[in-house]
């Protein structure tokens, strides 16, 4: 918020991008930023994050207020749900006003990309993906991970691409998850290949887990870091984090592609 506040006086042409609303959300924050509907409707009808109105409110009611256009970047959680399922395929089906709420290209990444989701998957704490003892049979369903990760990455650089198309001398501020774009890698990989010659800087926090800083490290992060504080532990006796990824894997079942 601090950021987008410095910026808009020296570049009033901004455009603000959000991976925390979806394509198929657009109508609906246009029509909040429009003041035809209220606050409560964009989050019920706009699918806001549960943290909106703690993280994300001061971000949009100051493109509000100075006019600002806002970009529901992401890719809608069900479409990117089934290519988690099914792989990148299933999308072959979807009818076409469901495919546009998708990047064209959905499976071309950087190999330092892949390497850096791979490791993420493995790692012991990790509960997003199979592990390294992922039994050979089940190993499409990891690759599914990475190209339901690649299906945001890639819609959001596009929806970039296509704001800075309609108006080229404008100036985003793209606000999204850090593993979106550290080491300018994920996003911003996608968004070079769709305009090389574009101008992006990454900024990106860096939890300081102690007095000592390891700059060699938040250094690789982006193009210019802030220090923040770590979050405290989410849990710290083992069978309450279990009981807590066990929800997930449930609700996961629960919603199954319709396609």
């Amino acid at each position: 918020m601090q950021l987008l506040a410095a910026l808009y006086p020296q570049h009033p042409q901004l455009i603000l991008s959000m991976e925390q609303f979806a394509r198929d959300k657009q109508a609906v924050l246009n029509q909040y930023l429009a003041g035809e509907i209220g606050e409560q409707t964009l989050m019920e009808q706009g699918e806001a994050w549960p943290n909106y109105a703690s993280d994300y409110r001061p971000l949009v009611e100051f493109a509000k207020a100075h006019h600002l256009p806002v970009i529901a970047a992401n890719a809608p959680t069900a479409l990117v749900r089934c290519i988690a399922q099914k792989g990148p395929a299933v999308t072959d089906k979807l009818p076409s006003e469901q495919r546009a709420y998708l990047a064209k290209d959905l499976t071309q990444s950087s190999a330092a990309y892949q390497e850096k989701f791979r490791q993420f998957l493995t790692q012991s704490d990790a509960p997003h993906g199979p592990s390294k003892k992922t039994p050979e049979g089940q190993r499409d369903k990891l690759s599914n991970s990475f190209y339901a990760q690649l299906a945001r990455d890639n819609t959001m650089a596009e929806s970039i691409a296509k704001a800075l198309d309609a108006q080229p001398h404008h100036q985003v501020m793209a606000i999204n998850g850090a593993f979106h774009s550290d080491g300018k890698l994920g996003t911003v990989d996608a968004l070079k290949r769709l305009k090389p010659n574009l101008n992006i800087s990454v900024i990106s926090p860096y939890a300081r887990t102690a007095d000592a800083i390891d700059l060699a490290t938040a250094t690789q992060q982006g193009d210019y870091i802030y220090i923040v504080q770590a979050l405290p532990k989410r849990y710290v006796q083992k069978q309450h984090r279990d009981r807590a990824v066990q929800a997930v894997m449930e609700r996961k079942k629960a919603h199954q592609c319709a396609w």
